[in-house]
């Protein structure tokens, strides 16, 4: 097992006085890094220092793609700080020399609470400098890897629904410690799943579906995700919603479909925003405004189908006056975060 660590350090070279400022809403709404340069009075004597409280920083999500890769660096980040202690704006000033690390640490320190800038005796919402570094402390050895696939064996034998699970994504990709065996893998799936572990219903579900790796049979695939969504699991609610959007005619439930986008965005589910929205914009007699919030809250909070969804608002012009530039700095925010449809949409967004 890899272990990763972060570490922030607080680059302290006085307050960067904000010579104009926009509101915090429109800040919001754009839901965009500036790339504008903060003005900074060069005879100006530094109050203080503008820091974050630790406690309220969530620990950055490591990018799957830059583990794999073996990814380290230190990045520098500019946050601008709102009179709450809450970031409006942000900009990378010091590449680690990694996009997805520097995005990954960008998004999750913005979710800190700094220090109002009155604190250190500035009005007015105030620049300051941090710095993330990613480090990889270490690994497992071989035979500590060893040890575990053979626990996590004897756990699934002895049906530990969490281990069957877990040993059924092993038989489904296969590895150099696992032959792929995807008879086995949907097995050990199915007995998780009737075992009413959650993650292995909805897995099923997905799975019943897509019909790729087992037969497709819609009216399976919708009793799993019912019992997975009964749990009041918020992925589990989402997914069911999106496995009846996509169903045949006759195995749609809108009203089914919609409550549990409700529910999943009551529990503050970023994709379930962003879904709803979409839907609330685009079908008949749909709260549009509402529609567009809740894909700006998901855009805000760093969701990549958010970023995408709110790109595409731009760009066509629905419900939000066309704009390419903003759509063309979303796409690619969403793009840089490893969104593929994102990707797609650059290579056909005009110049």
């Amino acid at each position: 097992m890899v272990i990763q660590s972060g570490n922030i350090y607080f680059l302290i070279i006085g307050p960067m006085r904000l010579s104009t400022f926009l509101p915090a809403a429109v800040a919001c709404l754009l839901s965009l890094p500036t790339l504008a340069e903060a003005a900074t009075d060069k005879n100006q004597t530094p109050l203080g220092k503008l820091t974050a409280k630790l406690q309220s920083c969530p620990k950055p999500e490591w990018p799957a793609e830059s583990l794999r890769n073996g990814e380290e660096g230190a990045v520098v980040l500019a946050y601008l700080i709102g009179m709450d202690g809450r970031v409006i704006e942000s900009r990378v000033e010091k590449s680690s020399g990694h996009p997805l690390l520097d995005l990954a640490a960008q998004d999750g320190l913005a979710k800190c609470l700094f220090m109002s800038p009155e604190t250190i005796g500035w009005h007015e919402p105030t620049w300051t400098k941090m710095s993330y570094v990613w480090t990889l402390e270490g690994g497992e050895t071989p035979a500590e890897a060893k040890a575990r696939l053979e626990q996590t064996k004897a756990l699934a034998a002895a049906g530990n629904a969490e281990a069957m699970y877990q040993m059924s994504w092993r038989y489904f990709a296969g590895d150099p410690e696992v032959d792929k065996n995807v008879p086995e893998s949907l097995r050990l799936l199915r007995k998780s799943a009737e075992s009413g572990y959650v993650h292995a219903q909805v897995a099923l579900s997905m799975v019943l579906a897509a019909g790729r790796a087992a037969d497709k049979d819609v009216v399976q695939a919708i009793d799993w995700a019912k019992k997975a969504a009964d749990q009041g699991n918020a992925s589990a609610q989402l997914n069911l919603a999106k496995i009846l959007l996509a169903a045949p005619e006759e195995a749609q439930d809108y009203n089914l479909m919609f409550d549990m986008l409700e529910r999943a965005v009551d529990q503050g589910d970023p994709e379930a925003k962003t879904t709803l929205g979409m839907l609330l914009i685009h079908v008949q007699e749909g709260d549009k405004q509402r529609g567009l919030q809740l894909v700006v809250d998901a855009a805000e909070a760093q969701n990549r189908a958010a970023q995408y969804d709110l790109a595409y608002l731009y760009e066509n012009g629905e419900v939000l006056q066309q704009d390419m530039g903003k759509a063309r700095a979303l796409y690619e925010r969403s793009a840089a975060g490893g969104y593929e449809p994102a990707k797609d949409a650059l290579l056909k967004l005009p110049r």
